[in-house]
């Protein structure tokens, strides 16, 4: 599609951008062009300074996220800096990768109305506007449910919805697709197209994952250390070597397991084992999960699938013995998890979460490892994380591939004989995921136990014994 004959509806020019503590800019002389009804793809490494630039096209920075900007972006013609907020809510929209960075509210039906209602639409707009975004995003049965109930997939449908509800002409996304399942990702490149397309809606993708995107996408960006490396046609992916260089994700071909991989065998000694739990959240939720026969033994890989919602997280929760099951027992070498002492269990099983912030809370990256461990380990994860440079940076102020590291860094100080795993992937580039796969390998080789919850491919390729689906 040619947008020669289009003025830009979005424009940055020689953008730079550096958080107050930072002694280097994470943007340095960025320029580019949106135009409406183009899909624009923003690609690199983790860290490279993708969510950034994101926050500074869509006015986040500096009059949210603290930091010094310099150069002009303007937006429909008029420089940002001198539109307020609620003009540029009209305009534009920016999903952001934590979808829960951007909730106001405890229900999803409030949720997806909070935005229309702020801009004073009438209620019957409101309420249509409501359940054609949740339709689109496939959040129409969860619209009666807390948001707190929700997974982190599901989370994400909701923040896309809230987001489609305002029907701004220009439509930002960070990892949109993230935590989502097959299914839910092709829906949502469906109506990627669809609102570019058939809406002449301007559209910016940050992603890892580009095979799918791509398919649609009219350009693509490439970032590496803040500064822009490639703006051109997407057709560059399918040379190989430009992918490594880059350090971008080479397409993994669909899952096709034998039907050894599904099995769920019992091992001569497990070191962790149920048969026939369930598990509810309370008497008023309608979440019910079920799990007939399960067990690991050690040095044993096990990836767990299942769509958005229907249970992997709680699953994990139950086998880290953060949830009591309502029936049944979870047996962790022979006794059950639940009731081990939290201090000695903590060092036998370790859960890392799909959402990192919810598991960082010390000033440093440094800190976040020597706070129960050993320093000269946690010197030796940095590296291994390739994390030794950030070091001495708050781990909030970090890309969410970097805090996805960390928290797996923080989880094996302990050397755990049990690793779960949620989404370990999330905002990781090719290079880290590799590097990743090769950490773990390594502790599989010793005897630990890794059960993984992902939609990611290439991990579980490399990684999985075997396979547990999970069934609502």
């Amino acid at each position: 599609m040619s947008f020669i004959n289009h003025q830009p509806l979005l424009s940055a020019h020689n953008v730079s951008f550096s958080y107050p503590a930072s002694k280097n800019p994470v943007l340095t002389d960025i320029s580019l062009d949106l135009y409406p009804g183009e899909i624009l793809i923003l690609a690199g490494p983790s860290g490279s300074g993708k969510s950034s630039l994101l926050y500074a096209l869509s006015g986040l920075v500096p009059r949210s996220i603290p930091g010094t900007i310099r150069g002009t972006i303007s937006l429909a013609g008029k420089d940002l800096s001198s539109i307020p907020n609620w003009e540029i809510s009209k305009t534009l929209s920016l999903v952001l990768q934590e979808p829960e960075d951007q909730f106001f509210t405890m229900q999803v039906e409030d949720e997806l109305a909070f935005g229309p209602e702020n801009h004073g639409l009438q209620d019957q707009k409101i309420i249509k506007r409501t359940y054609q975004a949740a339709q689109s995003t496939g959040a129409e049965s969860l619209i009666s449910r807390p948001l707190h109930t929700l997974s982190e997939g599901q989370k994400q449908r909701v923040a896309i919805a809230a987001n489609l509800t305002l029907k701004p002409k220009i439509l930002l996304f960070d990892e949109p697709t993230s935590n989502l399942d097959e299914h839910s990702t092709a829906r949502f490149y469906e109506l990627i197209k669809a609102l570019s397309r058939e809406e002449n809606r301007a559209i910016i993708l940050c992603e890892h994952r580009l095979h799918g995107p791509c398919q649609y996408a009219d350009r693509l960006v490439i970032l590496q250390d803040g500064r822009l490396q490639y703006d051109g046609s997407p057709q560059i992916l399918q040379n190989s070597s430009i992918l490594k260089k880059w350090g971008l994700r080479e397409e993994t071909q669909a899952l096709d397991f034998g039907s050894h991989f599904w099995e769920d065998r019992i091992p001569p000694a497990p070191i962790l084992s149920l048969d026939h739990i369930s598990f509810r959240f309370g008497r008023k939720e309608n979440f019910f999960f079920t799990m007939g026969n399960f067990s690991a033994e050690k040095g044993e890989v096990i990836a767990l699938f299942g769509e958005n919602g229907v249970g992997k997280t709680t699953f994990l929760r139950l086998l880290a013995g953060l949830l009591t099951p309502t029936e049944g027992k979870i047996l962790l070498q022979g006794e059950q998890v639940h009731r081990i002492p939290k201090k000695r269990r903590s060092r036998i099983v370790r859960l890392v979460l799909q959402n990192t912030d919810h598991q960082l809370f010390m000033p440093t990256v440094l800190s976040e490892l020597t706070f129960c461990g050993d320093h000269q380990k946690a010197l030796q994860l940095l590296d291994q994380f390739n994390l030794t440079s950030l070091e001495n940076r708050h781990p909030h102020s970090l890309s969410v591939g970097e805090k996805q590291r960390l928290t797996i860094a923080a989880a094996l100080i302990y050397d755990p004989r049990v690793l779960l795993l949620d989404e370990p992937t999330s905002g990781m580039d090719g290079a880290n995921i590799n590097r990743l796969i090769q950490v773990l390998k390594e502790y599989k080789k010793q005897g630990m136990t890794i059960v993984i919850a992902s939609h990611d491919m290439t991990l579980i390729r490399a990684m999985c014994n075997r396979g547990i689906k999970i069934k609502a």
